[in-house]
């Protein structure tokens, strides 16, 4: 439970970051953004024939993009955590491994009892 926890609070930490940096580059001014909004919107011209409910409609649509580009990165972020995690897991179960190996091998043999 308290694992599911830890990875569904990493996972809103990490989408608001990426949120964050991927809104902090669309600038209402710029062309690229204007284009992009343009092109959403285009689908919806023939049925919105008010400006600003398009424009609306264009912006919604963009942030829904922006979002669901900021979830897929914070859940590269995750699984890239939990891969580390797991590898470091692996390196010291195999440290711990050879570690008991080589004090089994150190080890002093019983002496046989003497008859």
């Amino acid at each position: 439970l308290a694992g599911s926890a830890a990875f569904q609070t990493f996972v809103e930490l990490r989408q608001q970051a990426h949120f964050s940096a991927l809104t902090s580059g669309l600038a209402p001014g710029n062309p690229f953004v204007a284009e992009r909004i343009a092109s959403l919107t285009a689908v919806y011209g023939s049925v919105v024939n008010d400006k600003a409910a398009l424009a609306a409609q264009g912006m919604a649509l963009l942030q829904q993009q922006v979002t669901q580009q900021a979830q897929v990165l914070a859940y590269n972020d995750v699984f890239r955590a939990v891969a580390l995690l797991s590898l470091a897991a692996l390196a010291a179960l195999l440290l711990h491994i050879s570690l008991a190996a080589l004090h089994k091998a150190l080890a002093p043999a019983d002496p046989q009892p003497v008859r």
